[in-house]
C-alpha cells in the first residue's frame, strides 16, 4: 500500500521534520546552558582554591607538613570537582525531565501548522468557487 503525495505535501513533511528536530534541539541546548555555565564556574572556583591552598602549603616550613597539606588540598579539590559534576548532572536531569512536554509541544505546533495550511487551502478553494 503506497500513499501518493503531491509536491506540497512532501515539502510540508520535510519542513515538519526540520521543525521538529530544530525546535527540540534549540530548547534542549538553551535549557542545558545554565548547567554548563555552572559547571564551568565551579571548576574555575575549584582550580583557584587548590592553587591558593597549595601556595600556602608550599610556604610551610617542614616537608612533612607540606606533604600532609598538599594531600588534604588534593582531597578537597577532588571533592569540589565531584560536587560540581553531581550538581551539573542534577541540573541536566531536571532539563531532561521536561522532554515529554517538549515533544508534546513540538507535535502540537506541527499539527497546528498542518491545520492552518489545510484551512488556508479550503478557504482559497471556497473563495475561487464563490467568486469565479
Amino acid at each position: 500500500m503506497r500513499i501518493k503525495l503531491n509536491v506540497w505535501q512532501r515539502i510540508g513533511i520535510v519542513l515538519s521534520l526540520i521543525w521538529f528536530i530544530s525546535f527540540a534541539e534549540y530548547f534542549l541546548h538553551y535549557g542545558s546552558q545554565d548547567a554548563i555555565r555552572y559547571y564551568r564556574e565551579a571548576r574555575r572556583s575549584c582550580d583557584s582554591v587548590i592553587k591558593s591552598s597549595n601556595d600556602v602549603a608550599v610556604s610551610l616550613g617542614q616537608k612533612e607538613d607540606r606533604v600532609t597539606q598538599l594531600a588534604e588540598n588534593r582531597a578537597k579539590y577532588r571533592k569540589c570537582r565531584r560536587d560540581a559534576r553531581n550538581m551539573r548532572g542534577q541540573m541536566l536531569s531536571d532539563v531532561y525531565k521536561g522532554v515529554p512536554l517538549l515533544i508534546a509541544a513540538d507535535f502540537g505546533i506541527i499539527v497546528f501548522g498542518w491545520l492552518l495550511g489545510w484551512f488556508g487551502i479550503v478557504i482559497t478553494r471556497w473563495i475561487r468557487r464563490r467568486f469565479a
